[in-house]
C-alpha cells in the first residue's frame, strides 16, 4: 500500500519507497517522475532492480491513480504545479541529496525543479528520458489524440463509456511504441496484456488537464540556469512518436554538459545501447539489463556524499 503525503488544498501525493534499507548509508536516493497517464508501478522493470543499491521513490503526480482524492480543490494545474509538489514530497521526507529521472511530461516536471531556486535539498544527477522544452512535435496520430482529449476536458457531467475509456487507453498506449515494434507478435501480447491495467486510476479529464500543462510550458530559455555542477543523461529514441527527437537537441543546446546515452551496437562501451531507434516507451525496448549497464554507472559517477547529509 502506498503512504500518503497530504497538500494544504486537500489534494494528497501517493508515493512508496524501494529500498529503505539503503536509506542513512550515503546513497542518494532517485526520484522517479511519472510522464502523462503514467501511474508509478509502470516503473517496475527500472525501479526494481535498481533499488537493490540505493533508495527509490515512486509517486504518483496529483489526482492521478495513487494520488486520487476527492476533497482535492480545484486549482490551477501546471508544470510548476507538479514539479513543486515534488519538491515538497522530498522535503516532507527530509531527503536532503537526490537524483532523478523524468519520463516525458515527468521529464518536463524534472527540468521545472532543475531551473528552480532555491531547492530544500541538492541534486547530483538527472536522466531526461523522452521529453520536452515545450509544446512537444509528435506524429499526426498524437495531435489527434490529444484534440480528443482537449474536447473531452471541455466536457462536464458526462461520463465516458468503459468502451469509450478503452479507446483513449488503446490510442495513447500504442502510440508510445513504433509501429514495427506492435507488428512482432510477441510485443504485440505483451501490450494487450497492459490494456485492462491501464484503464484503472487514470481519469481521461486529468490527463487532458495533463496535457493542457505540458502543451503551456516553455523552458527554453531557462535551461542555461542548470547547474553544471548536476549530471544530466538525456535518452531519447528516434522512433518516438509521441515526442519527436528533435525535441531533445533543445535540451542538448540549452545545457551544454548534457550528454546523450551513448550508442554503441557492439556494446563494447560502458553504459552504451544498441541503437538509438526505439519508441517513447523507451524501457520497454531492449532488456532490462541493457538500461541497468546504462543508469547504475551515470548514478554512481560522483563521490559517496556525507551520511549527516541524508
Amino acid at each position: 500500500m502506498p503512504s500518503v503525503f497530504p497538500l494544504p488544498n486537500g489534494a494528497q501525493i501517493g508515493y512508496e519507497i524501494l529500498g529503505s534499507e539503503h536509506l542513512g548509508k550515503g546513497i542518494r536516493p532517485l526520484v522517479f517522475i511519472c510522464g502523462m497517464s503514467m501511474r508509478y508501478g509502470e516503473w517496475d522493470p527500472l525501479s526494481k532492480p535498481l533499488a537493490r543499491k540505493r533508495p527509490v521513490l515512486l509517486f504518483d503526480n496529483r489526482d492521478f491513480g495513487a494520488s486520487i482524492v476527492k476533497t482535492s480543490a480545484r486549482e490551477e494545474f501546471t508544470i510548476a504545479t507538479l514539479a513543486a509538489d515534488a519538491v515538497s514530497l522530498i522535503e516532507h521526507l527530509g531527503w536532503k541529496s537526490v537524483d532523478f529521472c523524468g519520463f516525458s511530461m515527468g521529464g518536463g516536471i524534472l527540468q521545472q525543479i532543475l531551473i528552480t531556486t532555491p531547492l530544500p535539498f541538492t541534486i547530483g544527477h538527472a536522466v531526461l528520458a523522452a521529453t520536452t522544452t515545450k509544446a512537444p512535435h509528435g506524429d499526426p496520430e498524437f495531435l489527434q489524440y490529444m484534440s480528443k482529449i482537449f474536447h473531452r476536458a471541455q466536457q462536464s457531467g458526462v461520463r465516458l463509456t468503459d468502451a469509450q475509456r478503452a479507446e483513449f487507453t488503446r490510442e495513447i498506449g500504442e502510440l508510445n511504441y513504433d509501429k514495427e515494434w506492435l507488428k512482432d507478435p510477441i510485443n504485440k501480447a505483451k501490450f494487450e496484456r497492459s490494456l485492462p491495467t491501464e484503464l484503472t486510476g487514470r481519469p481521461v479529464k486529468v490527463i487532458a488537464r495533463q496535457a493542457q500543462a505540458l502543451a503551456a510550458t516553455d523552458v527554453r530559455s531557462s535551461l542555461p540556469r542548470i547547474s553544471s555542477g548536476v549530471r544530466i543523461l538525456v535518452i531519447h529514441g528516434t522512433l518516438d512518436r509521441l515526442i519527436h527527437y528533435a525535441e531533445s537537441e533543445y535540451i542538448m543546446r540549452g545545457i551544454p554538459h548534457a550528454r546523450r546515452v551513448t550508442v554503441d551496437p557492439s556494446r563494447q562501451i560502458p553504459g552504451s545501447v544498441p541503437t538509438d531507434q526505439f519508441g517513447h516507451f523507451w524501457f520497454q525496448y531492449f532488456d532490462t539489463d541493457v538500461w541497468m549497464s546504462v543508469m547504475e554507472p551515470f548514478l554512481d559517477d560522483l563521490p559517496t556524499i556525507d551520511k549527516a547529509k541524508l
